[in-house]
Parts: structure tokens; C-alpha cells; sequence
């Protein structure tokens, strides 16, 4: 492992192998192995308004 980034509140749950140059983000759970270079982020918040009862 070399050149790993983990961010706070990360889970490494098992055996598991991150690839180099990788990025693991904050709250995130990580039950497989990580490739090289990769990037392992939570995405964002989806916020959708229904009217008049679209989307029921």
C-alpha cells in the first residue's frame, strides 16, 4: 500500500487490499478490494420535489 489516502470515519471491514494512489472517502464502509488509483467516495444527497401528487 503506498500513497493511500483514508478519510475519517472510514470502515475497512476484512482483508482486504487497496491498490496505490488510491482514495478511500469519509463514511464509507469498504468490503471488497480496492484497485490501484481508484477513488472511493459517498455520493451526494439527491433532493426531488413532487407536485400535485407526480412521483406517487
Amino acid at each position: 500500500m503506498a500513497n493511500v489516502t483514508i478519510y475519517s470515519n472510514a470502515s475497512i471491514l476484512g482483508r482486504i487490499t487497496i491498490g496505490h494512489d488510491s482514495v478511500i472517502g469519509g463514511n464509507i464502509w469498504v468490503t471488497h478490494n480496492v484497485s490501484p488509483n481508484s477513488r472511493v467516495l459517498q455520493s451526494r444527497a439527491v433532493e426531488r420535489h413532487f407536485e400535485g401528487g407526480l412521483g406517487i
